[in-house]
């Protein structure tokens, strides 16, 4: 008998073991079939949570310090969908430190002059960051603000 033989031979009787173990072992045989199952149900009930939150941080109203100093910046807000929600700048720390809202942004008074005479103006966006949601809100409006500043060097 070859060599090739003998080992294809042992091959064939650990693999034969080794199966039928498999098979009288409930929880390796359960695993095995559940896992390829319920793992793509899992990741996608994973998915539809994250989105459900992404949809959230798109509807959530951004409360505005001074709005009436850049109608310009609230009407390129508008057209990207956000609702703005005026407030005056002694409510908008307490609305953040409540939970009312994620993020506050503040206009400074003297914007529209500022951006006339061509000097820049600071706009401030105030937030509790350490939670998720404020800080996905806090990007979505700052990506919004830095694409009006594009548009408006433009």
């Amino acid at each position: 008998m070859s060599t090739f033989t003998l080992r294809a031979r042992q091959l064939r009787a650990v693999v034969g073991k080794e199966g039928v173990e498999a098979l009288r072992d409930r929880r390796a045989l359960a695993s095995a079939l559940l896992y390829p199952l319920l793992g793509p149900v899992l990741v996608a009930l994973l998915f539809a949570g994250m989105s459900r939150k992404v949809e959230q941080a798109r509807q959530a109203p951004v409360p505005v310090v001074g709005a009436s100093h850049a109608p310009a910046l609230m009407a390129h807000l508008a057209d990207a969908g956000v609702a703005v929600v005026g407030v005056d700048a002694a409510d908008a720390t307490d609305a953040v430190d409540s939970g009312r809202f994620d993020v506050v942004l503040t206009i400074p008074a003297d914007h529209d002059a500022a951006l006339a005479a061509g000097r820049p103006s600071r706009l401030q966006l105030d937030g509790d960051f350490s939670k998720p949601a404020s800080a996905r809100m806090a990007a979505r409006v700052a990506g919004l603000v830095q694409a009006w500043s594009q548009s408006v060097l433009i």
